[in-house]
């Protein structure tokens, strides 16, 4: 049969401590105590430690000894709760005979009596508290009977044997009724101390789900069968932008974008039968930027039914990873892809082609120079010979952005390469430009010179085709700046930025792919510096908006020894 708890059920450290405090306070009363007698014996004697009693300060030892006898034990004693019951036993006995010498029927120590009976109410269990009630009633009892009778000497004086009777039953009563009343606090402290326990072990449960919630890298909701948003964990702020206090109590709809309200609002219909298996998908959510705005993030949702305590459906948990980058890197792939198939087939027909058009236009520059009296004939050749010098211009460019890998007999040679330079050139070259006005104002924030490794061909091909690409987004003039500078000591960052029409978000996403450009050149400038670029080992990137401007950020190695197709 299980052994009933204790009011002192717990750690062995703790017990120990609980017991220690016990002693500790002992002490200090009986100090107390005998500092006050001194003090109240001093008021009418000019000798007060003389003047005490000395079976009092007989009674003062025995009680230190006593407890410092109950440390030693606390100590090496193998049973505690003996230890615990002696010691109110003890205390009981020293308090008898404190009130004997302090006047027995009257004293005013017969209080400690009440003191002893409520302390036993927090360190034992309710059978002893009722031990400790009856024993100290035994012993006012037999005391104030003794000393009545004068079968020992009283110190209260003359007491009739009526006032006697009358303040033993008060005494008896009081000890009795406290008893009950501390019997009771013994009964009810093992329950406060499960309670505790338990509020603990919840507290320690509930750290445990917080801290399992912050660690998974998935974001995580948990909603109510309204929606309502109950659990943001981490991830999830990390995604969405909004912190957890603000985002619970809201409605899950207004985290994610529109396109999740039929989903979520299935689940939520069909999520009361237990049966029902939410479909995964994909939603997207409005994430703040740092400039103030809110970009799209793609992300993958999961749902899954909460069960409640009861077994029934008391929710929904939504569990949604960013998909942004891996959609991004699986469309560079695809991108990767095209080109390389398109650089295959530019390789394999680049002289086929090349070859009965060069036929073709030297047969037309022949017949030209034959037949000069032919004003019509002669337009109609120029023609043809323009269409061919564009067509083989055509031809030139998309080798040059989808050269395959490892063409032979062409590789780059990487020398030092002034950055600055190579743009001030391409600028004053660009001048000359019919496109260029004297609205066109250029600009080069360049802090000082900067040297990188790079082919020199490549690095001016980049720069001219950026520039013209500003100049033709300002058709009437504006302003076109080139940013330099190196964010770190092996990387230096370009900047190319226009005031000029700019390009809208469905087209930004394809502008690196062929032939997407506008009506002006071949479609393929972009894709050339796109294409350089990554063969260098480098990163371009794109912001535009429509009648705004553009601007693009070139990221190139300094020292890039590689070598790579040119």
């Amino acid at each position: 049969m299980p052994k009933a708890p204790t009011a002192l059920s717990g750690h062995p450290s703790t017990y120990d401590r609980r017991v220690r405090n016990l002693i500790f306070g002992r002490l200090a009363l009986i100090f107390l105590v005998f500092i006050v007698g001194v003090l109240w014996i001093s008021s009418y004697t000019k000798d007060p430690l003389f003047a005490i009693p000395q079976r009092v300060v007989a009674l003062f030892l025995i009680a230190v000894a006593f407890s410092i006898l109950y440390l030693v034990w606390l100590r090496y004693g193998p049973s505690k709760i003996l230890q615990i019951r002696v010691q109110f036993l003890v205390d009981a006995s020293l308090i008898t005979w404190l009130v004997w010498e302090t006047g027995d029927l009257t004293s005013p120590y017969v209080t400690f009596y009440i003191f002893l009976i409520c302390a036993a109410g927090f360190y034992l269990r309710r059978i002893d508290v009722h031990l400790i009630a009856a024993f100290s009633a035994l012993c006012f009892t037999a005391l104030s009977s003794l000393t009545s009778q004068s079968l020992i000497y009283s110190f209260s004086g003359e007491v009739t044997p009526s006032r006697a009777v009358q303040i033993i039953l008060i005494n008896v009563g009081a000890f009795l009724l406290v008893g009950l009343l501390a019997a009771r606090l013994a009964e009810k402290r093992p329950l406060a101390e499960e309670l505790r326990r338990a509020e603990e072990e919840f507290a320690d449960l509930n750290v445990l789900h917080e801290r399992i919630l912050s660690s998974v890298n998935s974001g995580l909701i948990t909603t109510d069968l309204q929606g309502r948003i109950r659990a943001f964990n981490r991830a999830a702020e990390e995604t969405s932008g909004l912190a957890a206090k603000d985002a619970i109590g809201q409605s899950v709809f207004s985290v994610f974008g529109d396109e999740i309200r039929a989903p979520i609002e299935m689940c939520l219909g069909g999520v009361q039968n237990v049966e029902f298996s939410p479909p995964s998908f994909e939603a997207s959510m409005l994430e703040p930027s740092s400039n103030g705005n809110r970009h799209r993030v793609t992300v993958a949702c999961s749902v899954s039914p909460l069960i409640g305590r009861s077994g029934g459906v008391t929710g929904l948990i939504i569990a949604f990873q960013d998909k942004t980058e891996l959609h991004a890197m699986e469309e560079s792939l695809r991108r990767a892809d095209r080109l390389s198939a398109v650089g295959r087939m530019a390789a394999g027909l680049a002289h086929e082609i090349r070859n009965p058009l060069g036929s073709i236009s030297s047969a037309v520059q022949f017949l030209l120079s034959k037949n000069s009296d032919s004003g019509e004939n002669n337009e109609l050749m120029n023609v043809v010979v323009r269409e061919s010098d564009r067509l083989n211009n055509i031809i030139s460019d998309f080798l040059a952005y989808a050269r395959p890998e490892g063409a032979v007999g062409i590789t780059a040679r990487i020398e030092d390469v002034d950055v600055r330079k190579t743009l001030e050139d391409c600028i004053a070259l660009l001048k000359h430009d019919p496109a260029v006005t004297e609205e066109h104002r250029f600009a080069i924030d360049a802090p000082h010179e900067l040297v990188i490794r790079a082919d020199e061909a490549q690095m001016k091909q980049v720069c001219w085709n950026l520039l013209k690409n500003a100049v033709q987004a300002t058709p009437g003039g504006g302003n076109i700046s080139v940013g330099i500078s190196e964010p770190t000591a092996k990387l230096v960052r370009l900047v190319f930025a226009d005031d000029g029409c700019g390009i809208g978000h469905d087209k930004v996403s394809n502008i690196f792919e062929p032939f997407q450009s506008g009506a002006r050149g071949t479609g393929l400038g972009l894709s050339i510096v796109h294409s350089i670029v990554t063969q260098s080992g480098g990163q371009i990137d794109i912001e535009s908006e429509k009648e705004i401007g553009t601007k693009i950020t070139i990221e190139l190695p300094k020292d890039n020894g590689e070598t790579f197709d040119r």
